[in-house]
């Protein structure tokens, strides 16, 4: 299964944000036991670096981006993907990249997207999505996202 992580996910875990922090620690989690093709957005990989560095210095925030690449691919997006991301209507400008760095990936097989904050990202998302308790159980889910995968 392949699964599209949110920035916000990644710096959920990285700078223990609360409430947030354990579930979004199980996605990653879940995902290594169940062997998930993970996905992050390319532009997120600036806002990882920069939080990390300014907290932990510029080494292990050099660390932590290579760290991810070994578990997480980077979504291909371009030029046009990004001028589309314009037209989604999302007032946030980086919600709406995000949902293009997640379409970008449904072409190739993407099951999730995991999870986008904004409701706005979720409606106009071609990607299927599922929140951190889903991951958690996916077996409750299972039959869902089966019928779900059909209609895609």
């Amino acid at each position: 299964m392949r699964v599209f992580l949110d920035t916000n996910i990644l710096l959920d875990i990285i700078e223990q944000r609360m409430p947030h922090y354990t579930a979004s620690l199980a996605v990653l989690e879940r995902g290594d036991d169940l062997n998930f093709e993970l996905f992050v957005a390319w532009h997120g990989l600036a806002t990882v670096f920069y939080i990390t560095a300014r907290k932990q210095g510029e080494a292990e925030a050099t660390n932590m981006i290579r760290n991810l690449l070994t578990c997480a691919t980077v979504s291909t997006v371009g030029h046009d993907e990004v001028k589309q991301a314009l037209g989604y209507g999302i007032t946030d400008y980086e919600d709406a990249l995000q949902a293009a760095a997640a379409n970008a990936c449904a072409p190739h097989g993407l099951s999730l997207a995991m999870p986008l904050d904004s409701p706005e990202v979720r409606c106009r998302s071609s990607a299927l999505t599922i929140s951190c308790a889903d991951l958690q159980h996916p077996q409750a889910r299972k039959n869902d996202l089966e019928e779900k995968s059909k209609g895609h």
